[in-house]
Formats: C-alpha cells, sequence, structure tokens
C-alpha cells in the first residue's frame, strides 16, 4: 500500500510536470502572436516537441508503474496461495494426530 501511495504521488508529479508544460506552451504561443515575433514557428515548434517529449515519457512512467503494481498483485496472489497451501496442510496435520490421539485413547 505504501508502494502504491508512491506510485500514486510519482503520477500526480509527472502529471503536474505535464501541465506546466502545457501552460508554457500556451503562454508562449500568445506572446508569440502578439508581439509577431518572426520566429515564433520556431518556438512554438519547439514547444510542441518538449510537449510532445514529456507526453511520451508520462506515458511510459505510466506503464511503468502499471507493470510494477501487476508485478506487486501477482506476487501478493502467489504469497496468499502458498500461506492457503501451507495452512490446508497444517489443517490435515492437525486432524490426522486427532485422528491418532483417538485411536491411542480407544485402545487403552
Amino acid at each position: 500500500e505504501t508502494r502504491v501511495g508512491a506510485l500514486v504521488n510519482e503520477l500526480q508529479h509527472v502529471k503536474g510536470e505535464f501541465t506546466a508544460r502545457l501552460l508554457e506552451f500556451k503562454a508562449v504561443s500568445v506572446k508569440c502572436e502578439e508581439a509577431g515575433v518572426a520566429d515564433a514557428r520556431d518556438k512554438v515548434l519547439d514547444l510542441e516537441q518538449r510537449l510532445r517529449k514529456t507526453r511520451e515519457d508520462s506515458e511510459a512512467k505510466l506503464q511503468q508503474e502499471r507493470n510494477r503494481y501487476s508485478e506487486m498483485l501477482a506476487e501478493r496472489t502467489t504469497k496468499e496461495e502458498e500461506l492457503s497451501v501451507r495452512l490446508r496442510e497444517m489443517a490435515a496435520e492437525v486432524r490426522r494426530g486427532k485422528a491418532e490421539y483417538d485411536v491411542a485413547i480407544e485402545a487403552e
């Protein structure tokens, strides 16, 4: 659960970075239009590229965290199954021991 919380925090951080880049892109676009800057197209293309890169990084990070979460769930399921098997084995041992005890008591 702590790992999941950390993953959620990290994902929120990445989303915040993405939003910041998007706002930066919009702000630069507006400034370029208002100022009539000759190199506005280059700046916009640069920001679009940075935005695309941030989006790709965010998606990659999200997929990585999903994979890690899936691995954690698989590990937990495996452990639970192992414990369940062990519990059934122990219950069978107790039943066998009780049966042997009952037989020994009857024999006395």
